[in-house]
């Protein structure tokens, strides 16, 4: 699914001089690894190129490169990327600060191609199309980029366990370690340091959780008064944690931030959860999706996808 060929994406990078690369909000391992190794490509161009974005990085991933993120918006671009949003308002109100051409670079299958340039495809995860870009373009993989191409292929992959890993997937990352990528060291970074004000939020979720459906879907919530009361305020992780008890095949976490409630859907092989997060204005892929939900729309939105994946589960 592409509206744009290589060859006319790298045209319109080399004829650009400011670059302003654009993750989603909330970022995760794929849209911030996704950018960096990009970030770091433009720069060894020549580019003036920057990561825009305002959220906070996730504890687990601070060891990537940061060195050319930026808060504010750079002046006088004259070229966005966006990496890894399905849609516009997954870059909430940054893309409106610009006026200059847009690259929309992703994978997710609901993307609605909003760029003037769409490099598009249903790979599992952004990460693996930059790599595949990176590799065309004859790229140097010097040890930041290569870290940072392994953080958004494996986290998006939830570790390569999601159907959308392919060979491909893992010829991606066979070529990184032949460039000398250390996968252990860089997994124990990413998994293996989780603080324990984490811990104890992802037992809460646990022990509040509600099981259903014939046991096989399971439902929790975390509100922001409770992530205050443990002091952390990252449910990343927390949804596959439910999903991958056994006997369950669908997973919902309700967690609230600051300006919404978020639905996290997860499933293992009988739902696919991103067309019902399509259907609620939310999106991703057959195992893995999110909806953003308004306060006083959540109870019965929340009330709706639970009826949905009842109807769809198949009794035992």
């Amino acid at each position: 699914m592409t509206a744009t060929s290589l060859s006319q994406i790298y045209q319109t990078i080399k004829t650009a001089n400011s670059i302003v690369i654009l993750t989603h909000m909330k970022p995760d391992g794929d849209t911030l690894g996704s950018s960096i190794a990009l970030c770091r490509y433009l720069r060894y161009l020549g580019k003036e190129a920057s990561i825009y974005q305002r959220d906070p990085i996730p504890s687990n991933l601070s060891f990537l490169d940061t060195s050319h993120m930026v808060q504010t918006a750079p002046s006088d671009v004259d070229l966005i990327i966006a990496i890894d949003s399905s849609d516009p308002g997954r870059l909430d109100s940054r893309l409106g600060e610009f006026n200059a051409t847009l690259i929309n670079i992703d994978h997710h299958q609901t993307n609605t191609l909003y760029g003037d340039h769409n490099y598009v495809f249903a790979t599992a995860s952004t990460g693996e199309i930059i790599y595949q870009m990176l590799k065309e373009w004859g790229a140097p993989f010097d040890q930041e980029t290569m870290d940072a191409l392994y953080t958004a292929i494996a986290t998006d992959t939830n570790r390569f366990y999601y159907r959308s890993t392919s060979a491909e997937t893992h010829r991606a990352v066979a070529d990184l370690i032949d460039q000398g990528l250390e996968p252990i060291k860089l997994n124990t970074l990413i998994y293996g340091q989780i603080p324990l004000e984490k811990k104890k939020l992802q037992a809460y979720a646990l022990q509040s959780a509600q099981i259903q459906s014939d046991d096989q879907m399971i439902i929790s919530e975390i509100s922001r008064k409770t992530q205050a009361l443990y002091g952390t305020n990252d449910t990343d992780d927390i949804v596959e944690m439910l999903r991958d008890i056994a006997g369950i095949e669908v997973a919902v976490l309700s967690y609230q931030t600051a300006e919404d409630w978020r639905l996290s859907l997860r499933s293992k092989q009988k739902i696919d959860v991103g067309s019902i997060a399509l259907e609620f204005g939310g999106g991703g892929h057959y195992g893995a999706a999110g909806i953003a939900v308004a306060n006083n729309d959540y109870p019965s939105v929340l009330h709706r996808v639970i009826e949905q994946i009842e109807a769809k589960l198949v009794k035992r």
